[in-house]
């Protein structure tokens, strides 16, 4: 901003917008602001002055107050505190009276201590290296204490500060540990400067960051909405500081389900007009995103981000057809085998075998080559059989004893080369109790490797477990790893989808996703929690627009599927709970190790038929896609189901603390026959109720 641009804002009254919509962030009795900053600091200090502060604290309460609706009764502004304690004691007392949303927005130093702890300079901060840091500059430590402690619903932070080490170099990845997470209901977005001078300049009135949320406030947006939420700030600061060659600010935030928009947009020049449903079914199937479910080969048109790894995958499935077809040298590099797929739970290897390599392999004339695709389940012998069978014709029990007695011989039963794709292969570890059939599954799909082109999908944490099996050694040599994506793949994978389906994705949306991707890196089942997120926002969509406001309200990568299975119980209302209860766990397999895994179930098992009270809440789970119905057979949509719902992973573990009690009941039962039948070894008292109650 140019210091006439500064003048006109401190000589031009705001006039608060008309605005009709949703209550605003700041306009409740119960919104409580602290602006505090500190420019001025005692004579021996080692911080330069900022001559900006005091000009950017009055021109944002006033700001805040004329165009964010907040009432002067419920804003503090603290300039130069002489003492830390003078700005807890601020803070504190904001914390307590505020019931509906509390800002804190502090500007200054933020300085690093010889702790490595990070510090908000005032008045009183000289140099943290000499004495007690905490009395000279107030632990941002204590900061977040004090605001997550205030009852308020929400809680923003604005930090603009310039990040420094007071004379000492700043460690490295300090500022990224000082925020390395949010507590739920806050809202956080910080500057990321190192640098005085380009936090504030020589001569101009505001800082930085805050005199880029002025001007957003003041003259609005004319690409963003009717009114500007805290993730529209974000945005639009995230284009304009680096715009200006200041660093991109950061955000943080946890859990903000319904947060109000702070202000209105006085630059918004009218919605765009659809057609569209702001809120679609659960169970709509239009959406272009799969949620938990795989992406199948009808869904190529829709399936982003996997392009490479399903070229470089198709051209080894080529070279094992080849090698299938009627004996031809083609060099002494062919191996043969099948060929192993494997990545992390929820990394897409089902949707990059399904939607990615299939189509990969179509000819010239849009032809795929004859495919079979199974899923182990408890019966992987029988589940290969049949599948077998369905495609060539045939008795798949005559078939199971061929391959019980002579796994070779099955290559018989195949009508020529094609492709055989075994989906989540662990399965024959996770459900499947016999070795023995283990076994004989591995050695058949390593003989017909020699006669087609055998695909298996199998999860990281279970790929050590296929070297035991010799027909298998030499898919685990030259596995296919499926490697996280990147962001521009994930980008791809975001945005489309939704512009071939004639949606668009409103401006922020992907980044604000992409944000959460990060903070959530290395957690389990990633790109199934952000494909359930998308499929979520989309039910939520706006006029034909994936929306920042949706995303939040679907709950977002981290709480997207917990909000669906927890509204999909509100919606069948609490006498069915115990239903859905019974119901999903009987879906889950806990293993030996504790571990929940999806189980398929016939559906003659969970209910009498549609019509039941156990049919109707079956129905609600698969409209919600939480649970898939194939056929005959009902399975969890994905096994992050079980991990990412807090409330199916309570009760999984509830079924887990049963399975051990009949596991220790077996041992002790064994025990007792063998001491021939001693009284001793009976149960009695509490451990005798506990084995009653799960048998």
């Amino acid at each position: 901003m140019t210091e006439d641009e500064s003048a006109t804002l401190e000589k031009t009254r705001l006039v608060p917008p008309q605005w009709n919509g949703q209550p605003l962030l700041l306009a409740s009795a119960g919104a409580r602001a602290v602006l505090a900053g500190t420019g001025t600091h005692l004579a021996a200090s080692r911080l330069p002055a900022a001559a900006a502060v005091p000009a950017t604290l009055a021109d944002l309460g006033r700001c805040l107050v004329e165009r964010a609706g907040l009432a002067p009764s419920g804003l503090t502004v603290l300039l130069d505190p002489a003492t830390p304690a003078r700005l807890g004691e601020a803070l504190d007392r904001a914390a307590r009276e505020a019931t509906s949303v509390l800002m804190f927005h502090y500007v200054g130093h933020g300085v690093f201590g010889p702790d490595h702890e990070l510090y908000l300079a005032t008045q009183a901060t000289t140099d943290l290296g000499q004495g007690a840091p905490g009395h000279q500059a107030l632990p941002y430590a204590a900061v977040r204490r004090i605001l997550a402690s205030s009852s308020a619903e929400y809680v923003v932070m604005v930090l603009d500060c310039c990040f420094t080490g007071g004379g000492r170099p700043v460690p490295a990845r300090a500022v990224d540990r000082a925020f390395d997470a949010a507590w739920p209901g806050a809202y956080v977005l910080a500057s990321s400067s190192r640098d005085g001078n380009s936090w504030a300049l020589p001569g101009v009135r505001h800082t930085a960051l805050t005199g880029a949320l002025l001007r957003l406030l003041t003259d609005g947006d004319p690409a963003g909405p009717e009114a500007l939420t805290l993730d529209h700030v974000h945005h639009h600061l995230a284009g304009a500081l680096p715009g200006a060659g200041f660093p991109r600010p950061r955000r943080l935030a946890g859990d903000l389900d319904g947060l109000p928009p702070l202000a209105v947009n006085p630059a918004h020049a009218g919605p765009r007009k659809r057609q569209n449903p702001p809120i679609a079914s659960p169970g709509d199937l239009n959406s272009p995103y799969r949620g938990l479910a795989a992406y199948e080969p009808e869904h190529t048109r829709l399936f982003f981000g996997r392009e490479e790894p399903a070229r470089a995958l198709a051209a080894r499935v080529r070279q094992a057809l080849r090698d299938a077809a009627p004996p031809v040298v083609t060099g002494p590099e062919q191996s043969g085998g099948p060929i192993l797929v494997t990545g992390p739970s929820g990394c897409g290897k089902s949707s990059l075998l399904r939607a990615g390599l299939i189509p990969a392999l179509r000819d010239g004339a849009g032809q795929e080559p004859p495919r079979v695709l199974l899923t182990p389940g408890e019966r992987p012998l029988t589940s290969l059989a049949r599948a077998l069978t369905a495609f060539g014709g045939g008795d798949p029990e005559r078939l199971r004893a061929v391959m019980e007695s002579d796994p070779g011989s099955a290559r018989r039963w195949l009508p020529g080369p094609l492709l055989l794709v075994v989906d989540q292969f662990e399965e024959v570890f996770t459900v499947c109790a016999e070795e023995a059939e283990r076994r004989r599954f591995a050695g058949t799909l390593a003989q017909l490797s020699r006669s087609a082109a055998v695909v298996m999908a199998v999860r990281s944490d279970f790929f050590g477990h296929c070297a035991a099996y010799p027909g298998l050694l030499e898919a685990v040599r030259r596995p296919e790893v499926v490697a996280p994506m990147t962001e521009a793949e994930l980008r791809r994978a975001i945005e489309e989808p939704a512009t071939r389906s004639g949606l668009s994705v409103e401006p922020g949306l992907t980044d604000l996703i992409l944000e959460d991707l990060r903070a959530q890196r290395g957690t389990d089942d990633l790109l199934a929690l952000l494909s359930h997120a998308l499929l979520a926002t989309w039910q939520r969509r706006t006029g034909g627009v994936l929306t920042m406001a949706g995303y939040r309200a679907a709950g977002g990568v981290a709480r997207a599927v917990a909000m669906s299975g927890e509204e999909a119980l509100r919606r069948l209302g609490a006498e069915f709970e115990p239903v859905a209860r019974a119901l999903l766990v009987r879906l889950v397999h806990v293993d030996a190790r504790g571990n929940g895994a999806p189980r398929r179930v016939p559906l003659d098992e969970l209910s009498p038929g549609k019509d039941s009270i156990e049919g109707q809440v079956l129905a609600e789970f698969v409209r919600a896609r939480l649970v898939t119905a194939d056929g005959d057979e009902a399975r969890l949509a994905h096994e992050a189901l079980v991990r990412a719902w807090p409330r199916l992973g309570s009760w999984a573990e509830t079924g887990r603390a049963a399975l051990l009690v009949r596991r220790r009941l077996t041992e002790d039962a064994e025990m007792w026959q063998r001491e021939g039948r001693d009284p001793q070894y009976l149960y009695a008292g509490d451990r005798l109720a506990t084995a009653q109650s799960v048998v």
